[in-house]
């Protein structure tokens, strides 16, 4: 998973250090000739949902664990992600719609840019050919990228109700926190710097004249995001 993480950075690496990789298929290439689809499988699924409910039953503890897993009897996490970011082209079966979703949302919170209209299809695009020139990603089995997927998923649903209940509170303490974790989080697992990032025609790409490094405002405006 470490190798997929670093190997993600191709996405955003300035044009020299592309040139020194492997040479990347083009975007309708790596459309048509790889497939970051999966089938999925219930038996995964579970798997998937019990390992989250015992970290957050480490976490949090009984109450947050059985919270959760009321929530999930009465729909599943897969199918409440679905439906919140459908309306944007994304669909379960998919693990660059899932990285997609779980980049653009962890954006937005960083940049407390709520009511900012991120187009998917650039940032999902961006990340479909990262995974496709990934040795790593290619070597994974349905039931490995099923795995991926769904604890993209599943961090995004945990992010996103945070998020919303902030929203909805106008507790601005909470969305500067949760800014605080989205731009470590990000600068850990990926090497980006989610507040040096704009979203373009390239998808989430550094930004022309990045101001020094701050800590992020939120500021509660009114929810728009590719995870209503």
């Amino acid at each position: 998973m470490r190798a997929i993480l670093l190997t993600l950075l191709l996405a955003l690496a300035p044009a020299a250090m592309a040139q020194e990789a492997s040479p990347a298929p083009t975007e309708v290439e790596a459309e048509t000739e790889f497939d970051t689809s999966y089938t999925p499988s219930a038996a995964v699924t579970y798997r998937v949902k019990r390992s989250f409910l015992d970290g957050v039953y480490r976490s949090a503890g009984a109450d947050a664990r059985a919270a959760f897993r009321e929530r999930f009897d009465e729909k599943s996490h897969e199918l409440i992600w679905q439906d919140l970011v459908e309306p944007y082209g994304m669909r379960i079966g998919n693990v660059a719609d899932a990285l997609a979703a779980y980049w653009m949302l962890n954006w937005m919170v960083a940049n407390a840019a709520f009511t900012v209209d991120v187009p998917p299809g650039p940032v999902r695009r961006q990340l479909h050919q990262a995974l496709s020139v990934d040795r790593s990603f290619r070597a994974l089995n349905d039931d490995q990228r099923q795995v991926m997927a769904e604890r993209l998923m599943l961090d995004f649903l945990v992010l996103h109700a945070a998020m919303s209940t902030a929203l909805r509170n106008q507790d601005v303490a909470t969305l500067q926190g949760l800014a605080r974790e989205a731009v470590v989080t990000f600068r850990r697992q990926y090497g980006v710097d989610l507040l040096a990032l704009e979203p373009g025609a390239d998808g989430l790409a550094p930004r022309s004249n990045v101001p020094p490094a701050s800590e992020p405002e939120a500021q509660p405006e009114p929810e728009a995001s590719p995870a209503e």
